[in-house]
């Protein structure tokens, strides 16, 4: 009599099927770290190729305005300095929530996840010492600045402030307003055009008035000359 069974080829075993499994999470395990890490840098490039484009609207507005630099805000309006810049044409159009001013492409750093964005949680700001000089407004021109490539106009911030956009949104004047979105990295913008990653204690090396008072350093004052 004739057998009708079909052969069948060596099959897995229970054991042998999670070896399988056990191989597959250990190279998910494996990979995924560096998946991160890659993805985090690109937000990091994005982030700083973001700031370059805002110095380089800073520069055209310079050379428009009397070599007037913008700061945190449009002196006497109140208004920030990207939306000033977006608004005069400096800045391509990207998209703009109108409804709020501040939820704007120009005022978010890739590597932070808040949203939406408001006036107290913008995460890109811009340096509030260029618009006062001892609680008087003061116009700062970039003709008169020295050692500018150590001068900070924009960082990446916590999105968190008062209401006026003072203090960690979207002005800052000091290392408490920083935010270090990339990998305890923030992304810093200088008067020179070039834009960089700096972990604090960078920032903390370059020249300052005073040995005691970390917030007096070139980085955020524009009137230190060192």
């Amino acid at each position: 009599m004739e057998n009708n069974r079909i052969s069948r080829g060596p099959s897995f075993t229970l054991i042998e099927l999670l070896v399988v499994i056990a191989i597959i999470a250990i190279l998910a395990s494996m990979l995924l770290p560096a998946l991160g890490r890659a993805r985090d840098k690109a937000r990091e490039t994005e982030c700083t190729n973001l700031k370059k484009q805002m110095l380089l609207a800073q520069h055209m507005y310079s050379a428009d305005n009397d070599d007037v630099i913008l700061g945190s805000t449009l002196v006497g309006v109140g208004t920030p300095a990207p939306i000033v810049l977006y608004r005069l044409n400096y800045l391509p159009k990207k998209e703009v929530n109108n409804s709020n001013a501040y939820n704007n492409y120009y005022m978010k750093c890739p590597g932070c996840t808040i949203r939406p964005l408001s006036a107290v949680t913008v995460t890109i700001g811009s340096n509030y010492n260029y618009n006062y000089r001892g609680g008087q407004p003061h116009a700062f021109k970039y003709s008169k600045m020295r050692k500018i490539g150590e001068r900070s106009l924009l960082v990446c911030t916590s999105g968190q402030g008062t209401s006026g956009g003072i203090g960690s949104a979207w002005g800052y004047y000091n290392f408490s307003h920083l935010s270090y979105w990339h990998s305890n990295r923030t992304v810093a913008g200088f008067l020179d055009g070039h834009a960089k990653s700096m972990t604090s204690s960078g920032i903390a090396t370059l020249p300052k008035n005073s040995s005691t008072d970390l917030s007096s350093s070139n980085f955020f004052w524009p009137w230190l000359n060192k």
